[in-house]
């Protein structure tokens, strides 16, 4: 039978070609490559799936794409899969058991980053069977045992318009018997800047689920002139443990930053992570640091030298297989020599993560973040000295659109805005600014 449908199909194809009426239509040509690939003839079904994904009509695009997709994956060739899965994830993100396909495509790949990001998209898909879920789970679970590596890389030209943080005023007077005295504050100064960053952890395995995880990660901010380079270096390596919901690991950690061209501190101490899964929609992320602060310079040290320490949690909660919400929280507190300089931190954010049609992808996110410092100092309020303990509320938003579509070596662009203002109860500290980055990052 089997030899029969081919030899059909040969006719048929061979009177088409020599201008009879008779032809196949694109879905009967659809069936018999299905019916090819079902007996295991996959170089016979490969052409005829090639030659519909080029058809006009999206479903049967989408079909012959998914179809070439799974002959790259029974031929082992997992980049090409990756490339035909992710091209129709690309064009319509609502196609899970697709994104499930291009998951596994990654993980048979060895990108466990990737594949972690999809299958836990997968995983919030309402009405997910049961044993689906139970079998990514098994999934997940080994990515956190096998995974060697894991990177964030990003490049960007940053515009923005206040990179010294000034305020709107000029000038800062003190009322005396002889008049006002003045002085010049700093003006807002605006540029186009670089900016790199690259995070990446090493993961060394001793057994099933215990390891080292080695974290580096370099963060460069570059403006003409130099006075406001902002460059720091971070590593950190210790014991990682996996179990079936999640990891933890604890890192000694060193830091150092240099700053307008000069070394400006050092930073040593520790840092606890963890990730949990908590049933079939959320993640919660969290993690504790302590520090101690040493700075190059002594009059520097002398005021800022000390200790700071954090706490957070971050969940997030998959509304489907294609967006999520999440949130943070985190109280830090930076404890100083003189401690009028030392503080303490709340931030609280929100944001939101979407996957659209045609490639794009939004990731949106508010901050805010209240610091109240341990004493009081003198400043210039209202043309006379007055001591106050310094209190501040920093607002956030900020949003990046990026398109997967327009990548080269799973590198994407993307445009990001973001706006920040400070107010406080001393006028001098408050300012505002706009901040946009043209970057290439990249994509899972």
């Amino acid at each position: 039978m089997r030899v029969v449908l081919y030899a059909g199909v040969a006719v048929l194809l061979a009177a088409t070609s020599a201008g009879a009426e008779q032809h196949l239509t694109e879905s009967e040509l659809l069936a018999v490559a299905d019916n090819m690939a079902a007996h295991g003839d996959l170089d016979a079904a490969q052409p005829i799936y090639s030659a519909i994904s080029h058809s006009a009509s999206a479903d049967m695009r989408t079909e012959s794409q998914f179809q070439l997709g799974n002959i790259a994956m029974a031929r082992g060739d997992y980049s090409a899969a990756i490339g035909a899965y992710r091209a129709i994830v690309d064009a319509n993100p609502n196609l899970s058991r697709v994104r499930l396909e291009l998951a596994r495509a990654y993980f048979m790949n060895g990108d466990f980053q990737a594949a972690q990001f999809h299958f836990e998209f997968v995983r919030a898909t309402s009405g997910l069977p049961a044993a689906v879920r139970e079998n990514i789970d098994r999934y997940l679970t080994l990515i956190r045992m096998r995974k060697n590596w894991s990177l964030d890389f990003g490049f960007g030209i940053v515009p923005d318009s206040n990179i010294n943080n000034a305020g709107t005023e000029n000038e800062e007077c003190i009322n005396t018997i002889f008049g006002p005295l003045c002085r010049p504050l700093e003006t807002r100064k605006h540029g186009v800047g670089v900016r790199l960053n690259a995070d990446g952890d090493y993961y060394l395995r001793l057994s099933r689920r215990l390891g080292i995880r080695t974290t580096a990660g370099v963060n460069v901010l570059d403006f003409p002139g130099g006075d406001f380079d902002d460059y720091s270096l971070y590593l950190a390596t210790g014991p990682r443990y996996v179990f079936d919901s999640g990891e933890i690991s604890l890192q000694p950690v060193t830091v150092a930053r240099w700053y307008a061209g000069d070394f400006y501190n050092y930073s040593y101490g520790l840092r606890l992570d963890t990730n949990w899964q908590l049933g079939r929609r959320w993640l919660l992320g969290g993690g504790a640091s302590l520090y101690r602060n040493q700075y190059h310079t002594d009059y520097i040290n002398d005021a800022l030298r000390g200790y700071d320490w954090s706490v957070s949690l971050q969940p997030r909660y998959y509304l489907n297989n294609k967006s999520f919400v999440l949130a943070g929280l985190r109280f830090g507190q930076e404890n100083t020599h003189v401690r009028a300089y030392g503080n303490d931190s709340m931030t609280y954010s929100v944001g939101y993560f979407g996957e659209f049609r045609y490639g794009f992808a939004v990731l949106a996110r508010l901050d805010l973040t209240s610091t109240k410092y341990h004493a009081s100092r003198y400043f210039v309020i209202d043309n006379a000295f007055e001591q106050k303990t310094r209190h501040d509320t920093v607002w956030s938003a900020y949003v990046r659109v990026s398109n997967n579509k327009l990548n080269w070596c799973n590198l994407i662009p993307a445009v990001s805005y973001t706006y920040t203002r400070r107010d406080s109860n001393v006028p001098t500290s408050e300012f505002d600014k706009h901040r946009v980055e043209i970057e290439i990052m990249r994509r899972f």
